[in-house]
């Protein structure tokens, strides 16, 4: 297995405690959580919901 195949596996929870936050690279990025993108505080809801949200491209 690739890491590419195992990360594809990932189930959502997992993911969003790997990859950073979306205020770091999607501007669309709504901050309903209070994030202010400085990554200062866990991201692990708001990426949760991110990964969730249907895509915009």
């Amino acid at each position: 297995m690739t890491n590419a195949e195992r990360i594809k596996q990932m189930s959502d929870k997992d993911l969003a405690i790997f990859i950073m936050c979306p205020a770091e690279y999607d501007v669309a990025f709504t901050k309903s959580c209070g994030c202010n993108g400085e990554m200062n505080k866990n991201c692990y809801q708001c990426t949760l919901e991110w990964l969730r949200q249907e895509s915009e491209g």
